[in-house]
């Protein structure tokens, strides 16, 4: 009997979940939010499965008790109601990246963290490619891993960026190299504290064998705590330590990328490459110096934009929590008139930026407010900050350039992009665009 599978959510890993399954001969259905003709991958997907199989969410309990495999795509919980009579009956739920991992016997290494993810996966990828290895990079980056099944490539390792809300399904995920790089206070719409938080990161480690490696940051008790349990080979990382530790195997001199967040990221990608290096039996220092001499960052992140008549810009659209703004403001640390654009959706919990006043005093000259936030964070703030509300990009751009400062005007949001944008790069590029048509 042939294999009955529902895809859960239509996103990008969705439809490429999708693929995957029929290239395996499964039966697929897949479920969304909304009468299928209104779907934004309809017309893609009515093209690969019978309409029968196209399901809207809130009729699809039945086609879930019925399937074989769901597999669920990273914005929807586990927990979710529509699944309860799928689980009451044992369905195999899982995410994307594990049942994309079947199409390749590729080591793996995996990133996960509350920030620093994307920088460190896609450095990642640039050392092993420097030194002639060929990585499939994917996973929360924008590529979805089962784009493998879709690819006649045969890659040398895996690198993957992974959220929590995929490491929530895990099942025989096995990283040879896992990377946890901080873990704070975020997704309070999702889990009820930090320590559910940090759980559903602690799985990238679940199927780990003594042989592989994990690293981690060594600062935070709450992780080293942890990871005494952990029978992985381990190398936890300490702040102070990293420049010293990098300039004895590598000169800096050229290396791009400001703020010292950016040390540790790059640290935690150098060990990550040597210990894959091992496994391969190839020496990395070559392709790891001259990613560390070119590499100049990722879009959305901390992302130089352009200079104006009324200033630097740049665009750090991906900080969607309050620590990535801090270490986004923190970095342009000596520069004067730091103008911040903060706002986007609220989350329903730690949406107050209260406790970090004095860090908006020491660093900030002025905060613009945009989006479902604006009013929120403007009755927060206006009694200790100079804010002004504004409410889009355009206007917040328009005021910038009026102030006729000569500052440095960066966006870093802290709240999710969904108030006003299909996502992080959506309102990045937003950004990036309206910047260059209103300050040249």
């Amino acid at each position: 009997m042939t294999k009955r599978v529902s895809i859960f959510g239509l996103g990008r890993s969705g439809i490429s979940a999708l693929k995957a399954s029929l290239k395996l001969g499964y039966d697929t259905y897949v479920v969304n939010q909304g009468a299928p003709s209104t779907w934004e991958n309809f017309k893609e997907v009515s093209g690969l499965i019978p309409a029968s199989h196209l399901v809207e969410q809130d009729r699809a309990e039945t086609t879930f008790a019925y399937s074989d495999l769901i597999i669920i795509s990273p914005g929807i919980p586990s927990t979710h109601k529509i699944l309860k009579a799928a689980m009451d009956k044992n369905v195999p739920i899982l995410s994307e990246i594990e049942f994309g991992l079947q199409f390749t016997n590729a080591p793996v290494i995996a990133i996960t963290g509350t920030n620093g993810k994307t920088t460190t996966t896609t450095m990642i990828g640039e050392m092993l490619k420097h030194n002639g290895v060929k990585p499939f990079v994917c996973g929360n980056i924008g590529t979805p891993v089962c784009d493998l099944a879709l690819d006649s490539t045969k890659y040398d390792v895996i690198v993957m960026e992974v959220s929590s809300f995929q490491l929530e399904t895990i099942k025989d995920f096995h990283p040879y190299v896992a990377l946890i790089l901080n873990i704070t206070p975020n997704h309070g719409e999702r889990y009820e504290g930090v320590k559910d938080y940090a759980q559903a990161k602690y799985n990238i480690t679940k199927n780990m064998q003594p042989e592989d490696h994990l690293i981690f940051h060594g600062n935070n008790q709450a992780i080293q705590n942890w990871s005494q349990k952990i029978k992985t080979t381990k190398h936890p990382y300490l702040e102070n330590k990293v420049e010293y530790e990098l300039k004895k195997q590598f000169d800096l001199s050229g290396f791009r990328l400001v703020g010292s967040h950016n040390l540790y990221n790059l640290y935690c990608a150098t060990l990550a490459v040597s210990l894959m290096g091992l496994k391969l039996n190839k020496d990395m220092v070559p392709g790891i110096q001259k990613t560390i001499n070119e590499f100049s960052g990722v879009p959305h992140r901390i992302e130089f934009v352009g200079e104006f008549k009324a200033g630097k810009v740049y665009n750090d659209a991906k900080s969607t929590n309050i620590l990535s703004t801090l270490t986004a403001i923190r970095s342009f640390q000596g520069e004067k008139g730091l103008y911040l654009i903060l706002g986007g959706k609220k989350r329903g919990n730690n949406d107050s930026l209260a406790a970090y006043i004095p860090e908006f005093k020491k660093y900030v000259k002025k905060i613009i407010l945009v989006g479902e936030t604006e009013e929120m964070l403007y009755q927060e703030l206006k009694a200790d900050l100079d804010v002004v509300k504004k409410g889009t990009f355009e206007e917040a751009l328009k005021f910038f350039k009026s102030e006729e400062s000569r500052g440095v005007l960066l966006l870093s949001p802290s709240y999710p992009s969904f108030d006003q944008f299909k996502n992080y790069g959506h309102r990045g590029d937003t950004f990036k665009e309206l910047a260059r048509k209103i300050l040249t």
